[in-house]
């Protein structure tokens, strides 16, 4: 039996149109305590912005699995170049996350909750290889890693978020499945700090 994902992150399906057909895509998203960022209420989410934006414009039908329900969400802000999206959602999602105290280096273990492929939500264990890859604001982690996981917390290892899983690294025409991108906290952090 699986052990059970920590509460408050949650899967994520959008719609979006290519021509006349309707395309549904999954990810993952996950409530955190906004509180001392100047939003008040429990609704926020942070999501990776790729999952949520077309053509630079938000997705029009979003929505967040709370337990058996799919609730509709809406991007409140969000920057394409940090992969970063803060979701609020029409209802307060079961639970949320806190943040850590600072980004994880080189050799720390990690854990990531993703949903792969769009299936339930899974908690991934490994390991930080690279602060900062190739100069921009994203780290590198030994990870498992699958399309679905976008959006989902990284954790430390008391359970705090310390980043958000962006992305896979391409191989052979699709991702190596043993490597995931994400943006660490001190990005998340500067991009909460806007006041935009």
């Amino acid at each position: 039996m699986e052990p059970e994902v920590p509460a408050g992150t949650f899967r994520l399906r959008y719609e979006r149109t290519e021509g006349p057909a309707t395309i549904t895509g999954h990810g993952t998203a996950f409530a955190v305590d906004l509180s001392g960022y100047g939003r008040n209420g429990v609704k926020w989410l942070l999501t990776a912005a790729h999952n949520v934006l077309d053509d630079g414009k938000p997705l029009k039908t979003l929505k967040v699995e709370f337990g058996k329900d799919w609730i509709p969400c809406r991007a409140s802000s969000w920057d394409a170049d940090l992969d970063i999206c803060l979701l609020e959602s029409e209802t307060d999602p079961p639970g949320r996350m806190t943040l850590g105290e600072g980004d994880p280096k080189e050799g720390d273990g990690i854990a990531m909750i993703g949903s792969p492929k769009g299936k339930p939500l899974k908690e991934f264990k490994g390991t930080v290889t690279r602060q900062f890859e190739r100069g921009n604001a994203k780290s590198s982690a030994r990870i498992p890693f699958e399309h679905g996981d976008s959006g989902g917390p990284i954790l430390d290892s008391r359970g705090r978020v310390v980043g958000i899983a962006v992305a896979g690294v391409p191989k052979e025409g699709d991702l190596d499945k043993n490597i995931g991108l994400f943006v660490p906290l001190s990005a998340i952090l500067a991009f909460l700090d806007r006041k935009d």
